[in-house]
């Protein structure tokens, strides 16, 4: 059922998110991104990370919200 599918993805996000925002903010903030994203090896290279950043930040607002996260994630 896709509607199942959707809401199982939806959720699944909703946790990858909560587990990032180490503040509670409801929302990545680049300073977490940046932390997350070392851990991946990225290592110095800060111009893929902001990259990176913008491309999740649909609105360019600084943070990465779940609005943002879900656009990402929806096609």
């Amino acid at each position: 059922n896709k509607l199942y599918s959707k809401k199982g993805e939806e959720k699944k996000q909703a946790e990858i998110l909560r587990e990032l925002d180490t503040q509670g903010s409801g929302s990545i903030k680049y300073s977490e991104f940046v932390k997350l994203m070392s851990r991946f090896q990225f290592g110095n290279a800060e111009t893929h990370l902001d990259s990176a950043f913008d491309e999740y930040d649909k609105d360019m607002d600084g943070q990465i919200s779940i609005d943002d996260f879900y656009y990402e994630y929806s096609y």
